[in-house]
């Protein structure tokens, strides 16, 4: 069993209404969550590709854990990175949520019942169950509960969201916007963060390179078209701190 060290990284990442986009629209929803993976997927096959620096993304539903490599805790990487995918669904007319916290991964296949996994199709995690299938996660830990719960625990709205624990950690080109109502963590200001490492990184991996400005303008204009729930709105406008995204309300 490969396991990471407690004190890593770990990003979620998911589409923001994909239930009820599904629900709407199943091409547009699947679409969106297609802009999510290709845009971890293009940054791990580019910039993020190797030791030690290389990553590690499990698919949850509609949404990704993203862990990094063994002893990697420096948060430059973790922001940029999440920056660049919210930008990249963004700009595919979708809206996500990225959340940063700490904890392991661990590979538990070791754990299940060697009976049942010996009926494994590959050496993957699809098992034969009579003429059906069944298809098992290989991957848990801390990491993914911590970011994934810091998600759920946090206002609602297309946030990048970080734990409190890692606050004087974040680099210093991102802005900080502490919550309201004594909620523990930040937000951090993805639409205007502008950085050498966010363009570099989305060169790199042939995705969206959004200007703070257009992303001001393009989620203003989500706002204002989606279907979402008020609070959903206030919280994006309220945290978004800019006046494109205000006059959206």
């Amino acid at each position: 069993m490969w396991r990471t060290r407690e004190d890593n990284w770990s990003l979620f990442l998911d589409i923001e209404g994909f239930s009820a986009s599904y629900a709407r629209d199943q091409v547009e929803a699947l679409v969106r969550l297609g802009r999510l993976m290709e845009a971890i997927h293009g940054v791990g096959c580019t910039t993020l590709s190797e030791e030690p620096h290389r990553l590690f993304a499990y698919q949850v539903g509609d949404g990704f854990a993203v862990a990094p490599s063994f002893g990697e805790v420096s948060l430059h990487r973790p922001v940029a990175l999440g920056i660049v995918v919210l930008r990249h669904v963004l700009a595919g007319g979708g809206t996500a949520r990225a959340a940063l916290s700490t904890g392991g991964f661990s590979d538990v296949q070791g754990c299940y019942p060697n009976h049942v996994m010996a009926t494994r199709l590959t050496d993957g995690v699809v098992l034969r169950m009579g003429e059906g299938l069944m298809t098992v996660f290989s991957v848990m830990g801390s990491g993914l509960i911590n970011s994934h719960k810091l998600g759920s625990r946090t206002p609602k709205g297309a946030l990048f969201v970080v734990d409190a624990t890692l606050i004087d950690d974040l680099p210093p080109w991102v802005d900080q916007i502490p919550f309201e109502d004594d909620v523990k963590g930040v937000t951090v200001d993805w639409v205007r963060a502008d950085a050498e490492s966010i363009d570099q990184m989305a060169a790199a991996g042939c995705l969206a390179r959004l200007a703070p400005a257009e992303c001001e303008r393009r989620l203003g204009q989500y706002v204002r078209e989606c279907s979402a729930s008020q609070e959903w709105k206030d919280n994006t406008l309220r945290y978004g701190k800019t006046d494109r995204l205000e006059d959206a309300g």
